[in-house]
């Protein structure tokens, strides 16, 4: 009987072997299933919950999303930048010139021109 050498044994067990697959990358992006806005992106592929749906991308688009809830799903299941309202909005800001007069520290009560306490005055200006 032959004994086998370790460096054998070795080479036995080498011609064996065979490196482990790697499974190839998913890259998803989890959405909200009502308002379909994104809330998470990942490449973890473990197991959730089937009331979160997710969209497979490809890497480059996944590499695009810097941050998540800017980004809404469309019914098509393409991403989507949301675009952030700039309509402009008028704002109460104090004005000592201004003709709109309240009660000192007190922007509720507009008094007119025969009120003889202390008063604030007050315009509306228009923000981008």
């Amino acid at each position: 009987m032959t004994e086998t050498t370790s460096e054998e044994n070795l080479i036995i067990a080498l011609s064996e072997w065979k490196p482990l697959e790697v499974p190839e990358t998913e890259y998803r992006i989890y959405y909200d299933k009502d308002t379909r806005v994104c809330n998470y992106v990942t490449t973890d592929t473990l197991e959730w919950p089937e009331d979160f749906p997710y969209i497979v991308v490809d890497r480059s688009t996944y590499d695009s999303i810097e941050f998540s809830p800017h980004y809404r799903i469309t019914e098509d299941n393409e991403v989507e930048r949301i675009v952030l309202d700039s309509t402009p909005t008028k704002v109460l800001t104090l004005d000592s010139e201004s003709d709109t007069k309240t009660i000192k520290d007190d922007n509720v009560f507009v008094v007119d021109e025969n009120y003889s306490g202390d008063t604030d005055g007050w315009t509306v200006k228009t923000t981008k």
